[in-house]
């Protein structure tokens, strides 16, 4: 049996004999050129160059040659069968050229080929066959070669300019020179280097190897290219022995050739780096290129160094940046280094240090500001290089991660360091354990534990995966001995890595620790600053007080250091001096993170108000980028919010939510808070539509409902409204107001049903209206009498009872005094508006057709208020909605808005405004009205549809005016008038506060509203006013002339008003009796007159009252008793309490029609005693007798006596019938 070694000796004689017949075959048969390879059964034995007209073509054909008898194991219908691993079909599919399988039958001298396609290999189970035909014979195959490898070349020659960006820049610049002599050369050889990026090591030594032939007959610039393209992959070896390989074939470069490489080879090999540099200086010793070797190599002999550093060339500045570096002057390396970058701008090598460098000086006290920005776009641009043509990033993205880090940017770096589809990184780069560092700490930070899993599952390899993995587990309240054994751990891996920067990281952590692992630094080649570092802060943290002295004089140029003092500081209770340290470190350092330092102490301590000053400072200074960008924005957002400064507050917000990757719940909800307390509702509507961020608190919800309900309730909102009133956890009241306005402010139209009426409101689908209803009585039962909707269960007779019986429940009582003292001008009309929970501005344009008091009946306070309107002329002014409101009802608007410099309007009443529409809107669904009287009577009123549409009318153009105005937020404090503070911030009280914190007069319509002006302070006046006094200046301005004409001018003018229904002006009796005669359908506006007590101070008020009533029955008797009543009421303000009774009898007594009949004079004093009871007096008719004997009152032929007790035993009936 023939041995092993005889066996290897046997095989390797066939595969000489058949590389021999497969050459003799070519030769002879093709007539193309044979060059053999290195032996290699998984690589290519041999290339052969096609010929064109006897000239090389440049165009190559890889061969793997087999012979023997097993290559003939497996007949074939017409040829053989042969078996290929999975690994050299993989090997040889991706080759750059193509690969021909020559089967050779060494006795009988034949060789038969096929070509290795996709096409030709056949999947058996793990591995692959081809089929060889017979007739395909290597002597006769140079037409199929010839077209074969043109093919490939085509193919390669189509491809160059997508491979050469997959090429490192300096290899391609080779490889762009070698195009210019030898394209196809530089094509095959870019592709060859393009689809090496995944095992750059492989390739080298492929085409170190088998291609040498032929990388030889090519030339030195292909060599170039090899050198250049194993040097950026980091293959120092492998690019020194090409450097050595160029220095035999080009000897005019030997010594430039063999520094190189002799550099390369320092501190991995460095007896032969050494012998290198000694053939180098024998060629030339004084090349640039062989002292920079010299002075790196041989540093004892500083000769090589003095001479190097006489010039200016770029191996002269390699090593001043290099010294540089060495002896800890960042400065001078970066800007060397930037110098060597502009000249060489695709060094990715280079670029990474500049990154590094950057990122060391900005923790010194040499920091620049721009340092960790500059730091990360050298990182950046050094990621972005690399990943064009190498698999091999993981260190530049580590760098990057690193920059966003220090700038506390946690969710970009999460980004940069995961795999798609959350992040950007590749999966080879994923596997650095440096890389998942990275990403650890962004997780931590932002409190992503959930994202270590699979962070930890992307390591490799295993090893480093265990060690992450058990770095995790350590929680930051694990005790104190597990962090050290985990971190002494860690300096030993570093150590034994040789990484430096590890190690020291892991040292210093041990020293906050109070450990003292210094001089362990000393092998890893650690600085002598930074060991004294170390061991300063271990014995800080063991003994502050004696190590505080040495760490200050090492803050002084080490961010450590400085950190470690304020820590210690604060640690011994000297808050104010560790905040004065932030401080002073700040200047030092110009680093953001001790400003930030310096905010979370001041917090600690309640000093808020400083802290924000420090955050905004850093805002203004644009020092602060990503998170902490995000967090000083918060928590100015929450700072000012909790002051009630919302328009300040939203923008804080507003910056935060638009630099955040992923939208936090908690800021976007308090930015719609903002929204809403500013009555910004389409901004808050914009916000939600854009970020969808769905509500689950109760406050939540309620912000989101009132921003739906708002705009306008769709299928889609209403569905999610329904669902989420629905909920368990959902308040009874929230879900009322929910489904409840879905049923109220919209339109359920199923789609076939015909669009009928004047409802305006917004239409939703049927379904949702019946699901609001189905869920209205879910609520009852879930909710019972908690829930504030009901449901009737009767029919059509018992209704309007069932109902009423419901609203006796609650007493109209207070409501109905409410509306007395706002029609006697006592209260604001905005405080009916809260009390009926509608829009201000749609109460005030309810009043379309109804009677408007604007004006002070005292003729004095008219008067002053005329001077201030005057006085208010070109200046700013504050508008409240009642003003625009009755300055449109007068045509008067444009008019009153130009006589001032600018007009404006509290944020509230404008957002008010914009309600006043939508609820108009919704009205136009209104049937009609129910209530209950003074009596506790059901009061019915069907609604006009021409009148609801007024009212929008008139909310719209209110609407469009409070638009045009400057709006102004107040907040919810009453800072200017805290008198008012017992109304808490209303929108009718609004502009008060804001005309007093202006100094501005408010323009308002509202008597009840300029009386509170004037008790603050705050200078008032009416449209009336200001209509009076532009006539009055008018005239002035003309010199006065003809005062009678001026006097009746002013008198049309009062009529004018009379005739819109603006009353309150001083009217004589003729005015009255001529409006009562133009209204003979219609309650005259002049009613209001009469029920003021100003109207019933003259000489003759009885006389004249009198008048009137004979007017009233002669042209408008339907009114008499509203007349009648309307006179009491004035009359009754006009007397002391005391007497008033007495007067309404005595008013009674005289009827409302010339002929005085007992059931007028009845109705009469039931009327009194109406009045007497709505202002809280003594019933009218207790004075029967009295009035009878003093008006000495008699009818139907009776004596007053009769009279007296006729009437009083007729009233007793009345009662008795009401009751």
């Amino acid at each position: 049996m023939p041995s092993a070694s005889a066996s290897r000796s046997q095989t390797g004689q066939i595969g000489e004999r058949a590389v021999s017949h497969v050459r003799q075959a070519v030769l002879n048969g093709t007539g193309y050129l044979f060059r053999e390879q290195t032996n290699s059964d998984y690589g290519i034995d041999a290339h052969v160059e096609t010929l064109h007209d006897d000239d090389p073509t440049g165009h190559l054909i890889a061969l793997q040659i087999k012979g023997g008898r097993s290559a003939f194991a497996q007949p074939s219908s017409d040829g053989w069968t042969f078996r290929v691993k999975a690994r050299h079909a993989s090997y040889w599919l991706n080759h750059s050229l193509p690969v021909v399988l020559v089967l050779v039958d060494v006795d009988g001298e034949k060789c038969y080929w096929q070509v290795i396609s996709s096409s030709t290999l056949r999947k058996t189970g793990k591995s692959f066959t081809v089929n060889v035909p017979a007739r395909n014979t290597v002597r006769s195959a140079a037409l199929d070669w010839s077209k074969l490898a043109a093919a490939r070349a085509a193919d390669v020659e189509a491809a160059y300019t997508t491979n050469l960006v997959g090429v490192p820049p300096a290899a391609a610049q080779h490889l762009r020179k070698l195009y210019e002599g030898q394209p196809a050369a530089a094509f095959t050889l870019a592709a060859e280097m393009a689809a090496g990026r995944e095992a750059p090591s492989a390739i080298v030594k492929e085409l170190s190897s088998t291609h040498l032939a032929w990388l030889d007959g090519v030339g030195v610039v292909a060599w170039d290219a090899m050198a250049a393209f194993a040097k950026e992959h980091s293959l120092h070896v492998d690019a020194a022995n090409i450097l050595e390989h160029l220095a035999t074939i080009r000897p005019a470069s030997r010594a430039g050739s063999l520094a190189d490489a002799a550099i390369l080879l320092r501190g991995v090999d460095d007896h032969h780096s050494k012998k290198l540099l000694e053939q180098a200086q024998v060629a030339d010793a004084d090349a640039s290129a062989v002292l920079l070797a010299g002075a790196l190599i041989d540093s004892a002999n500083d000769t090589h160094a003095r001479t190097l550093l006489q010039r200016l060339d770029v191996h002269a500045n390699s090593f001043r940046a290099h010294t540089a570096l060495q002896r800890g002057d960042d400065t001078a390396a970066i800007d060397t280094y930037t110098q060597i970058v502009s000249d060489f701008p695709d060094d990715s090598a280079i670029i990474m240090l500049l990154a590094r460098i950057h990122l060391k000086r900005a923790l010194s006290s040499h920091a620049r500001a721009t340092d960790v920005d500059d730091g990360l776009r050298w990182a950046e641009l050094a990621l972005r290089g690399r990943r064009k043509w190498t698999a091999d990033t993981a260190e530049p993205l580590s760098i990057y991660a690193r920059a966003l880090g220090m700038q506390s940017r946690y969710s970009e770096v999460l980004q940069a360091t995961t795999i798609p589809p959350l992040g950007t990184a590749s999966s080879r780069e994923v596997q650095s354990i440096h890389v998942a560092e990275f990403a650890a700490d962004a997780a931590r930070a932002m409190n992503r534990r959930d994202q270590f899993e699979s962070i930890i599952r992307a390591v490799q390899p295993e090893d480093d995966q265990r060690y992450l993995a058990a770095s995790l587990r350590l929680d930051q309240n694990a005790p104190a001995a597990d962090h050290i054994a985990h971190h002494r751990e860690a300096l030993t891996r570093a150590i034994r890595r040789n990484l430096i920067s590890d190690a020291y990281d892991a040292a210093v952590f041990l020293a906050l620790q109070g450990v003292d692992e210094s001089d362990k630094l000393i092998s890893a080649a650690i600085e002598p600053r930074h060991r004294q570092l170390v061991s300063a802060v271990a014995a800080g943290i063991n003994n502050p007080h004696a190590a505080l002295p040495l760490l200050r004089s090492l803050a002084s140029s080490d961010v450590l250091a400085a950190e470690v003092v304020i820590d210690l500081q604060f640690r011994n209770g000297d808050t104010p001096a560790a905040v004065e340290a932030c401080e002073y470190y700040y200047t030092v350092f110009s680093l953001p993170s001790f400003l930030i330092r310096k905010v979370g102490l001041l917090l600690r301590t309640e000093q808020a108000d400083e802290a924000a000053s420090t955050l905004e400072r850093l805002l203004a200074n644009h020092a602060l980028v990503g998170d902490p960008f995000v967090s000083a924005h918060v928590r100015l957002g929450e700072h000012y919010g909790s002051h009630g400064e919302w328009e300040i507050a939203a923008g804080h917000f507003t910056a935060a939510v638009e630099a955040s990757i992923e939208v936090d719940r908690a800021v976007f909800w308090n930015l719609i808070n903002c929204r809403l307390n500013l009555d910004d509702v389409p901004a808050a509507h914009r916000l939600l539509n854009a970020h969808q961020v769905e509500p689950r608190t109760e406050h939540e919800i309620r912000m989101w409902a009132h921003v739906m309900a708002d705009v306008g309730w769709t299928d889609a909102t209403g569905s999610v409204a329904v669902a989420l009133a629905l909920r368990p956890d959902t308040s009874a009241e929230l879900a009322a107001a929910m489904v409840g306005s879905i049923v109220l402010n919209t339109r359920g139209v199923d789609s076939d049903a015909k669009d009928e009426g004047t409802d305006l409101r917004p239409t939703v689908s049927g379904n949702l209206h019946r699901d609001a209803f189905s869920a209205i009585n879910v609520l009852i039962d879930m909710h019972g009498d908690a829930f504030p909707l009901r449901s009737l269960d009767t029919d059509a007779d018992d209704f309007l009872p069932t109902l009423l019986d419901l609203l006796r429940e609650h007493d109209p009582r207070p409501l109905m005094t409410l509306v007395r003292q706002i029609e006697l001008g006592n209260a604001p009309l905005g405080v009916l508006s809260d009390a009926r929970h509608v829009p201000y501005a749609h109460t005030l344009a309810r009043r379309a057709n109804a009677v408007r008091a604007v004006s002070h009946a005292d003729a004095d306070a008219h008067a002053m208020e005329t001077d201030t309107a005057l006085e208010a002329r070109n200046e700013r002014v504050v508008v409240d909605l009642s003003a625009i409101e009755v300055a449109h009802h007068l045509d008067a608007w444009n008019e009153c808005v130009g006589s001032f410099s600018a007009v404006e309007i509290t944020s509230s009443q404008r957002a008010d405004s914009v309600r006043s529409v939508t609820a108009a809107i919704n009205a136009t669904a209104e049937l009609g009205a129910m209530g209950v009287d003074g009596d506790g009577d059901l009061v019915l009123s069907e609604s006009n549809a021409s009148e609801q549409l007024e009212i929008l009318r008139r909310c719209e153009a209110i609407e469009r005016a409070a638009r045009g105005c400057r709006a102004t937020d107040v907040g919810n404090e009453y800072t200017a008038a805290p008198a008012l503070s017992r109304f808490k911030m209303r929108t009718w009280a609004a502009p008060i506060e804001l005309a007093a914190r202006t100094g501005s007069a408010l323009w308002s319509d509202d008597v009840a509203q300029r009386k509170l002006a004037a008790a603050v302070g705050v200078r008032a006046f009416g449209t009336v006013n200001l209509l009076e006094g532009l006539r009055f200046a008018e005239w002035e301005r003309a010199g006065q002339p003809n005062p009678l004409a001026f006097q009746q001018q002013q008198h049309r003018f009062v009529l004018d008003l009379l005739a819109r229904r603006v009353v309150d002006q001083p009217i004589t009796v003729e005015d009255v009796l001529q409006d009562i005669a133009a209204h003979p359908s219609q309650l005259a506006p002049s009613t209001v007159a009469v029920s003021r007590a100003a109207w019933w101070r003259n000489d003759s008020p009885l006389d004249a009252w009198s008048k009137v009533m004979t007017t009233v029955a002669t042209h408008a008797p339907q009114f008499a008793r509203v007349w009648q009543a309307a006179g009491m009421t004035g009359a009754a303000e006009a007397t002391p309490d005391e007497y008033s009774p007495r007067v309404l009898a005595v008013l009674a007594l005289m009827g409302t029609t010339s002929d005085l009949s007992s059931p007028d004079i009845v109705d009469g004093l039931m009327a009194a005693d109406h009045v007497c009871r709505q202002i809280g007096l003594a019933p009218a008719s207790e004075h029967i007798a009295w009035a009878v004997a003093v008006t000495g009152t008699a009818a139907d032929g009776q004596t007053p006596e009769d009279m007296a007790r006729d009437l009083s035993d007729t009233l007793t009936t009345q009662r008795d019938l009401s009751a």
